[in-house]
C-alpha cells in the first residue's frame, strides 16, 4: 500500500484515511486496527461475528492507557471514549478503559473520519472520536469486555514489557503444572509457547527451554540449563548445560557445564560430563565424554570412554574433517585426536599423545616423546629459588646429611 500523505494535523487517524481509500471501491469490508502494543484480539472476532457494524474491546481496570469508556457496556449502549486529559472527573471514576482495539465497517468508518475536529485538550483529531459519531449518526456500537486485563496488557516501556513477559511466563507454566509436570520455581523457569514437555518431567530453577524443543516423560532439566530447539528423551538428566540443536537419548547423562552445540547426539545411557563440548558427533550407546573435553565433528560408537582433556583436532584452518573412534575403545586423558583419523574397536591410546594416523582395532598407540631426567637442573638453572632450596634440602636428606 503507499504511504499516505498526512495534511499535517496531529493525532491519529491517518493510517485509518489511508486503509479507507486504498478500498474505498463499495464492496463490503471490516477494518480492523490494533494498537501495536496489545496482546490478542480473539473476543474482537465474537463481536464481528454477531454482525455488529462497529466494535471496540476494552479493558478493565488498568489506567495506564487512560481512556475511559463511557456508556452501559452491558446493554451495548458505548457512548464514547474519552482521553484521560479530557475526561471530567466523574469520567475518571468509571473502571472499564479502552485496549486499541477496533473493528470497523469501512463504508461508515470513511465518512465518520470525515467528520473528526480538534477541538480537544491536545489539539489532535482522535480516531476515538468516530465511535460517538457514527451513535450520533444511528449507527450501533458495540463493546466486548474482557474479563482478564492481562489479556490486553499495555507495553509502552521496558518495565511493562517485563511484566508482560512475567505475565505470559505465568500462564503457560500454569498450563505445564496442571499438565502433569513438575516446576520448581516458576518465577525463574522460562518456556516458549513451542516447547513440548510430556508428564511426570522435573524443571529445576532457572531452566530455560526455547524453540521446537521436545522434553519427553521422565526427563530431568536444570537447574541452570539452556535447551533450544533440542530433543530430549525418556529419563535424561540435563543438568546446567547449554544445548542447541541437540538430541538427548534415553537416561543420558548431561552436565554440569556442558555446551552442546548444533548437530549433537547422544544414544541411550551415554554421558557428557564437566567442562565437555560437542558439536555436530554421535555418541554412540553407553559411551561416555566424562570432563574436560572438546568434541567436533565425530562419530563414536558403543561402550568408548574419552579421557579427560581430549581433544578432536577436526580443523586445520581450512577445512573440518571427521573422526571416527570405534566401540569399547579407551582414550587416554589429554589425547589429541588429529583429524581425519579412525580409531578401531577395542583400541587404547596412551595419556598424552598426539595420534595423527589410524589406530587397528585392538591396538595401544603411543604418541607421546621419550621421558627424560636432567638431574639437578634446578640448583644449577634455579639457584636462589624456593625450589631449589626445597631441593637441595631433599638431597641433602637422601645424603644422609
Amino acid at each position: 500500500m503507499p504511504a499516505a500523505e498526512l495534511d499535517g494535523t496531529p493525532g491519529d487517524r491517518h493510517t485509518s484515511d489511508a486503509l479507507t481509500e486504498e478500498t474505498s471501491d463499495g464492496l463490503d469490508a471490516f477494518l480492523l486496527r490494533i494498537d501495536l502494543d496489545t496482546e490478542q484480539f480473539c473476543q474482537v472476532i465474537d463481536v464481528v461475528a454477531r454482525a455488529d457494524p462497529i466494535s471496540v474491546r476494552e479493558l478493565l481496570d488498568f489506567r495506564r492507557r487512560c481512556v475511559v469508556l463511557v456508556g452501559d457496556l452491558s446493554d451495548d449502549l458505548l457512548e464514547h471514549i474519552v482521553e484521560h486529559k479530557d475526561a471530567t472527573t466523574e469520567q475518571l471514576a468509571i473502571t472499564e478503559f479502552n485496549s486499541g482495539i477496533y473493528v470497523f465497517e469501512l463504508a461508515h468508518l470513511s465518512k465518520a473520519l470525515a467528520k473528526l475536529t480538534t477541538n480537544n485538550a491536545q489539539g489532535e483529531e482522535y480516531l476515538t472520536d468516530v465511535l460517538a459519531i457514527l451513535r450520533n449518526d444511528g449507527h450501533r456500537v458495540s463493546a466486548s469486555v474482557v474479563g482478564n486485563a492481562d489479556e490486553v496488557m499495555g507495553v509502552n516501556d521496558r518495565a511493562q514489557l517485563a511484566l508482560a513477559g512475567a505475565r505470559m511466563r505465568d500462564r503457560i507454566n500454569h498450563h505445564w503444572l496442571t499438565s502433569g509436570v513438575t516446576i520448581i520455581d516458576p518465577t525463574t523457569t522460562w518456556i516458549e509457547p513451542t516447547v513440548a514437555i510430556a508428564r511426570d518431567v522435573v524443571i529445576e530453577p532457572n531452566t530455560h527451554l526455547k524453540g521446537s524443543t521436545d522434553i519427553a516423560e521422565g526427563a530431568h532439566i536444570g537447574p541452570d540449563t539452556t535447551l533450544i530447539d533440542c530433543t530430549v528423551d525418556e529419563h535424561a538428566t540435563v543438568l546446567r548445560t547449554h544445548a542447541t540443536g541437540s538430541t538427548i537419548g534415553p537416561k543420558a547423562n548431561v552436565g554440569p557445564l556442558t555446551f552442546l552445540r548444533p548437530g549433537t547426539v547422544l544414544s541411550e545411557h551415554s554421558k557428557a560430563g564437566a567442562y565437555v563440548e560437542i558439536k555436530n558427533a554421535f555418541v554412540g550407546k553407553g559411551s561416555k565424554v566424562p570432563h574436560l573435553s572438546y568434541v567436533g565433528d565425530a562419530e563414536i560408537g558403543e561402550d568408548s570412554n574419552i579421557g579427560a582433556a581430549t581433544v578432536f583436532v577436526n580443523y586445520d584452518g581450512v577445512e573440518k574433517h571427521r573422526t571416527v573412534i570405534g566401540d569399547s575403545v579407551r582414550i587416554g586423558s589429554d589425547t589429541m585426536l588429529v583429524a581425519p583419523v579412525t580409531v578401531g574397536d577395542g583400541a587404547y591410546t596412551a595419556a598424552g599423545s598426539v595420534i595423527t594416523g589410524d589406530i587397528p582395532a585392538g591396538s595401544l598407540a603411543v604418541g607421546r616423546a621419550t621421558m627424560r631426567i636432567i638431574e639437578k637442573w634446578v640448583l644449577r638453572k634455579r639457584a636462589g629459588t624456593s625450589s631449589a632450596e626445597k631441593a637441595q634440602r631433599a638431597l641433602d636428606q637422601e645424603d644422609g646429611k
